[in-house]
């Protein structure tokens, strides 16, 4: 009786474990083999829905990035294009049966790539200590002067600085120096490398009055 007991559960897992199911789930969107004389602009997703079947035990088990959905820009040109999206552009798990991806396009808009050269900002915050204050003239200096950054020709034209991290003078009663990142506020450009500056802030005290003339 129990060998009978042990073969029935046995055969019972294993026809729940094969059973088959059909899911939709959420999966990511990679752009793959994107011309490097091309930047892809507007705001592409990074996530599409796929259905899925297999088994029920299998699918249970699946995590974040097991499924990943791409489309390959190899022969991609500037402008606007549709780009088809179809269950051969999902990778997913051996047993897993994509049926279905939505959408099953993508409008894109990729722009030439282009460089410009522009100065380093520093974000300054805060207050001096009582009676100090960040000297009038040169009383902020920036090394390296200037940055290449890298991006769609048409957002470039309307960068004029890239600044760096933010840099308090608060209590400060002295010139002090500090090493920070550099960035840029458009999140479709970025530096041609990652750089930091050098910033120097001149704290100086407060010029009083100077002497009263006496009257005759």
């Amino acid at each position: 009786m129990k060998i009978v007991a042990l073969a029935l559960s046995t055969f019972m897992w294993i026809a729940v474990s094969g059973q088959q199911a059909e899911r939709r789930v959420r999966v990511p969107l990679e752009f793959r083999k994107v011309p490097t004389s091309l930047e892809i602009t507007g705001a592409p997703p990074d996530a599409v829905e796929v259905r899925i079947r297999g088994a029920s035990s299998q699918l249970s088990r699946l995590e974040l990035g097991d499924i990943i959905a791409f489309i390959d820009l190899t022969d991609a040109g500037p402008g606007q294009s549709v780009f088809s999206l179809q269950t051969d552009h999902v990778i997913a798990p051996l047993g897993i049966e994509v049926t279905r991806v939505d959408p099953p396009e993508l409008t894109l808009t990729l722009e030439p790539t282009g460089t410009a050269v522009v100065p380093v900002v520093p974000t300054i915050a805060g207050r001096p200590a009582a009676g100090y204050v960040v000297a009038d003239a040169d009383g902020v200096s920036v090394d390296p002067q200037t940055v290449e950054v890298v991006g769609p020709e048409d957002r470039l034209h309307q960068l004029r600085s890239a600044v760096t991290e933010r840099i308090s003078v608060d209590g400060k009663q002295a010139t002090f120096t500090e090493i920070v990142r550099i960035g840029v506020s458009d999140a479709t450009l970025r530096l041609r490398e990652p750089q930091t500056a050098r910033v120097t802030i001149k704290i100086v005290p407060v010029r009083g009055p100077g002497p009263r003339l006496q009257q005759p």
